[in-house]
């Protein structure tokens, strides 16, 4: 377990870069969050899920969504809810 939590955290910090300004597409660490959420072992990794959420809500509301990736949107709307930030499905746009 313990070489498992290492692992992703690396992994989660070395996405952080194109989150911080942008660059990035959210996806792959929303892809990370989920997995986590959904394998019950989010507590081990508290400060790195709020890292990417709050960031990926920022640019969520920068962008009022993540227009260029529509699985990116879906995935970014349904953790963000989950983890109590306020989105609506208003800012989901059809293309």
């Amino acid at each position: 377990m313990k070489q498992l939590v290492s692992t992703i955290t690396g992994y989660l910090a070395s996405l952080g870069d194109g989150l911080e300004d942008f660059s990035g597409s959210p996806r792959e660490a929303l892809k990370i969050v989920d997995v986590i959420e959904r394998l019950g072992i989010q507590r081990f990794f508290k400060e790195q899920i709020h890292r990417v959420l709050r960031l990926s809500y920022l640019r969520w509301h920068e962008q009022l969504g993540f227009h260029d990736d529509a699985d990116a949107t879906l995935l970014g709307f349904r953790l963000l809810r989950l983890f109590g930030y306020h989105v609506t499905a208003d800012n989901l746009q059809s293309g």
